[in-house]
């Protein structure tokens, strides 16, 4: 029966490639065509159900472990709080509890365990991130993340820099370098923040390496980084406010000096205006005047009439506004009255006013003399209720 069976299917088979040899080539064309799309349709929903099922599976998982682990690191942690100030605290003795996860032949057990003790660090503050620090790092749970950062699936080695990032874990240069060497752009970013917050005395020269031309979010993602840190474990910035230093990066090096007082780089800044684009030499003298060093004061006043961009015109006024240098004043009156543009016009009196007292500009002899314009635009100066920009 089943050999009659098998004959007549391989009968029918032969009439079918019979039937497709002999028919048109479009029809050829098209019945491939269908039957790769039927194949496609099933891999797509085979894929789908297997992400499905996964998932669904692993809610289970946690359902059942993630209470479980939270009550074990809760239990350690309320422990802490009720001992005396002056009692350390013995963690190890409580390691044992951790070991059906810790070495689990289920895998998701143990990255349970592991998603617990960050999402807790990560709401926590104080000592209690340094116990789960040290039960992490005592029950070796880093080195499945130190493992998955030479996988192949971005998703995992990001899971991995993302994890070692909250738990605060500082991985060796060589694997950084390696990390920052990547293609993968989205696994390049995940690890660019994490070397400038562990990576001791980092350079800018990563970046000037990669080659990339920073985009407004990329120097706004560094240097919210970069300004978590504190003073003593950043370098000097002004080395790299230099003509060789691509410009986005020496605009992002004086936004970052100026965050960290480094007034040194004043000086590198102004010999910088030379050679620079317009661009850069707005963001460079906007950081010389928040940096308020008088001795660049005299180069901004020399350099005011030869410029022809009404930007950096206004820069220069507002920068000298804050430097509050002898020759400042007087310059920024003279301004004041021969500027014809109202932009800049307005911005010479707004930094006149900065640098010197109102009782001062009422002395000086052309004060009687204002036009009705000048005047309504000193009075409105003069609003503390005004925000000026």
């Amino acid at each position: 029966m089943v050999c009659f069976v098998s004959n007549i299917r391989g009968s029918e088979l032969m009439q079918a490639m019979g039937l497709y040899e002999r028919s048109p080539f479009f029809i050829q064309l098209a019945i491939v065509f269908v039957f790769l799309l039927v194949l496609s349709l099933i891999i797509i929903y085979t894929v789908l159900f297997n992400r499905k099922f996964t998932d669904y599976l692993s809610d289970i998982r946690e359902a059942r472990w993630k209470p479980i682990t939270q009550d074990l690191l809760i239990e350690i942690i309320s422990e802490t709080q009720d001992l005396p100030r002056n009692k350390a605290f013995d963690v190890d003795r409580h390691l044992h509890k951790f070991e059906p996860f810790r070495f689990s032949e289920h895998n998701h057990r143990r990255r349970i365990l592991i998603n617990s003790i960050v999402d807790l660090r990560e709401q926590l503050s104080g000592n209690t991130k340094k116990i789960l620090l040290y039960i992490y790092l005592k029950l070796n749970l880093q080195k499945d993340a130190i493992r998955d950062l030479d996988s192949l699936f971005p998703r995992r080695v990001i899971r991995a820099i993302t994890e070692l990032n909250k738990m605060g874990y500082v991985l060796e240069d060589e694997q950084m370098q390696q990390l920052l060497t990547r293609k993968n752009k989205y696994i390049y970013h995940v690890a660019r923040t994490y070397y400038f917050l562990y990576h001791s005395n980092f350079s800018i020269d990563v970046l000037v390496e990669r080659g990339e031309k920073l985009s407004a979010w990329d120097e706004m993602e560094l240097f919210s980084t970069i300004s978590q840190l504190s003073e003593d474990s950043v370098p000097q910035f002004a080395q790299w406010i230099t003509p060789q230093t691509p410009e986005d990066l020496v605009a992002l090096s004086a936004r970052l000096a100026v965050h960290f007082l480094q007034f040194d780089a004043a000086c590198q800044m102004h010999q910088l205006l030379d050679t620079c684009s317009d661009w850069l030499k707005i963001r460079l003298i906007n950081a010389i005047g928040k940096l308020m060093q008088a001795e660049c004061e005299k180069g901004l006043i020399a350099r005011y009439p030869n410029e022809e961009n009404p930007e950096i015109k206004k820069e220069i006024l507002k920068a000298l506004g804050r430097t509050g240098g002898d020759l400042s004043p007087d310059f920024l009156v003279r301004a004041f009255l021969d500027e014809t543009d109202f932009n800049l016009k307005k911005h010479a009196a707004l930094s006149a006013f900065k640098s010197m007292p109102m009782a001062e500009i009422r002395e000086l002899p052309f004060f009687d003399r204002l036009s009705t314009d000048e005047t309504a635009l000193i009075q409105y100066i003069k609003n503390p209720l005004i925000n000026f920009n």
